[in-house]
């Protein structure tokens, strides 16, 4: 069992002639260089954990520095901070920042020019399964950037995940594309909408023992606000989908569609057909608890 990660002090910090350096110009050097001890030490020290919020702006600013690294080189970087166990990068623990940071940045990596599609995958379902929650959001930070950048790349891969009856990864996917810029892509919200749909499909076809575990638990969390988001971006289809979903829908599936109308955006942007789908949903209840 490993213990708690614990970083060398830095032996930089200035430049030539004893200057400081800004945390930009130490990030872009370490990583330029290659000096894993020494961007975990920079990226560890400004993590701002154990604490309420993580520093996501270090973070997003690790993922655009290592975006330009060769693929292999981002990959030999970064990589083995998704082997930190639980005991060396704890929850809410200043190393917990290097696999979250590291989700982010290997997601992002998925739409670079000599992206190795393969092996990313093989580390992205690593951080899909990772126990810690920044990690599998950090996935979920970078496969949107990927997904700003590279549409059809991004789905192709969640074409694959969400056939893959895997709980974690079919949740990085619906979580992934509840973000406004990858729907504006042509089609993007039609197909977000289908794979919605087949998650659900999924978790009512699965016993009851397979939907309490905490997989099919984070995705059916995950769902409620992700289909808001899909179906502001494309109305039409969006409640046709709610109507079909509440028609042959089980009692579980009703909460995730009332998780959806709920959300402040859609209601207010759709009041009419939130409130209709309320007025059902309160119906369908009754009926059950009559």
């Amino acid at each position: 069992m490993g213990s708690p990660l614990v970083l060398p002090s830095p032996m930089f910090g200035r430049g030539v002639g004893g200057e400081a350096r800004s945390t930009p110009d130490r990030l872009a050097l370490h990583v330029t260089n290659g000096d894993r001890p020494a961007l975990a030490h920079l990226l560890t020290a400004g993590s701002h954990l154990p604490g309420p919020r993580a520093n996501l702006a270090l973070a997003r600013r690790f993922a655009a520095e290592a975006a330009a690294l060769p693929a292999l080189n981002l990959i030999a970087l970064i990589a083995p901070w998704l082997d930190l166990t639980l005991d060396e990068a704890p929850v809410d623990s200043p190393a917990e920042f290097l696999p979250a940071g590291a989700a982010i940045a290997l997601g992002a990596a998925l739409a670079g020019p000599d992206a190795d599609v393969t092996t990313l995958e093989l580390l992205l379902e690593r951080a899909a399964h990772d126990p810690r929650w920044r990690t599998r959001e950090g996935l979920v930070l970078g496969l949107q950037v990927a997904g700003e950048r590279d549409g059809p790349r991004l789905l192709t891969l969640c074409d694959s995940w969400i056939a893959s009856g895997d709980a974690y990864r079919m949740r990085a996917v619906v979580s992934t594309l509840a973000h406004t810029p990858i729907l504006r892509h042509p089609g993007a919200a039609e197909i977000a909408l289908r794979h919605g749909r087949a998650a659900i499909d999924w978790l009512q076809g699965q016993p009851a023992a397979r939907r309490a575990t905490e997989g099919s638990e984070t995705l059916t969390r995950s769902l409620g606000f992700a289909l808001s988001v899909y179906v502001a971006a494309a109305p039409g289809p969006g409640f046709d989908l709610l109507d079909a979903l509440l028609a042959g829908g089980d009692r579980a599936t009703r909460r995730i569609v009332n998780q959806t109308l709920r959300h402040a955006g859609l209601a207010k942007a759709q009041a009419t057909q939130v409130t209709r789908l309320k007025g059902w949903i309160f119906e369908m209840d009754d009926w059950q608890r009559g």
